[in-house]
């Protein structure tokens, strides 16, 4: 990833070609083989603006993206900062700029010459996150955009400037006709991303063999997540370690526990939304359906809290510990609850 400050303000224009300007921004760009995979604008607007973003949808903030209620309210008198990313139907228009100053320079010239230039609009970036850091605390709130791998959903809609609503418009054919999804209980990420060391794959993961055999299944754990490159983070005092991967559906938090004396690896992926009480008999019926066919691992649901998560399991009493093991356990988790995830998610947006 490369990050670079722009030198001016950027101009966005919303459907009305109303200049909307943002402060101190910074654009950051992933590449991946020399294509766009990331392009985010991260800035600052006035308590004002913000006020003009809710009332007037811009960036795609419809009320159902909202993803929780904010701990306090914004204060007029201070800076907001906001995060936005490009969606990825226009990455080409950017194919050409091998640099990100010259992405910058590209956007600023466009600003420039023509506010009609589809890289400028509003409707063509989505709000992912917006916080303001007050004096004792920072209030923020992020949207679904934040939690969706945006350019896999993206993929079912056309250039029409209208992501939120056909997204919403895509989910209201697989629930009921009589559904409000205005009324939709978001539930709150559960990630917090902060903990992992660096980025995770976006697939799973490559395999890496160690060249001598571990002492214990904790090394080897560990040794896995290490030359597989998959960063991660250790908890205290635990044979256990936290980690994340970005499914072509969603981002999921794991968490990988070793029974020591058992010689066993326990290792869940947990579903990126909670599910909302009324929701919870409906959600558990249909786990409790897939899980009859599953050939490895199962659904859990915690019906004190709605938490989702996938569990596999791999028990090395008497036995070997080899890497191949401990990949086949993770890669079967992670890539099965990705799978499903669309469904689940269906389901928690739907009002019975």
């Amino acid at each position: 990833m490369t990050n670079k400050k722009l030198k001016q303000p950027l101009s966005l224009y919303s459907p009305q070609k109303t200049a909307f300007i943002l402060e101190a921004v910074e654009l950051d760009i992933t590449r991946s083989d020399k294509h766009i995979t990331a392009c985010r604008l991260q800035g600052e607007v006035t308590f004002e603006q913000h006020i003009l973003i809710e009332t007037e949808s811009l960036f795609n903030l419809v009320p159902e993206m909202r993803l929780e209620e904010m701990d306090g309210e914004f204060e007029p008198d201070r800076p907001i900062h906001i995060t936005l990313t490009l969606n990825p139907a226009y990455f080409e228009m950017l194919g050409k700029q091998e640099q990100v100053n010259k992405v910058i320079e590209y956007l600023q010239q466009l600003g420039q010459q023509n506010s009609d230039h589809q890289l400028l609009s509003t409707n063509n970036w989505l709000l992912l996150q917006v916080k303001q850091t007050q004096e004792e605390k920072t209030v923020e709130y992020k949207t679904i955009w934040h939690t969706l791998r945006i350019d896999q959903w993206l993929d079912f809609f056309s250039k029409t400037g209208q992501f939120a609503t056909d997204l919403l418009s895509e989910l209201s054919e697989l629930i009921p006709t009589d559904t409000n999804l205005s009324d939709t209980d978001w539930a709150e990420i559960l990630a917090n991303m902060a903990a992992v060391d660096s980025e995770s794959p976006t697939s799973a993961p490559k395999s890496t063999p160690t060249t001598q055999p571990p002492e214990s299944l904790w090394q080897a754990v560990q040794a896995y997540f290490k030359a597989a490159e998959w960063g991660y983070h250790r908890i205290p005092d635990r044979h256990s370690l936290q980690t994340i991967f970005e499914g072509k559906n969603g981002t999921l938090t794991c968490l990988a526990h070793v029974r020591e004396t058992q010689n066993q690896l326990i290792f869940y992926a947990v579903c990126p939304l909670k599910v909302p009480p009324d929701k919870r008999p409906t959600m558990a019926n249909y786990l409790t359906r897939t899980n009859y066919g599953l050939a490895i691992g199962n659904f859990e649901l915690d019906v004190s809290d709605g938490e989702i998560r996938y569990k596999t399991s791999l028990d090395l009493s008497g036995c070997q510990i080899e890497t191949r093991l401990i990949q086949n356990v993770i890669q079967a988790n992670v890539l099965t609850l990705d799978q499903y995830l669309p469904e689940i998610m269906t389901i928690i947006y739907s009002v019975e």
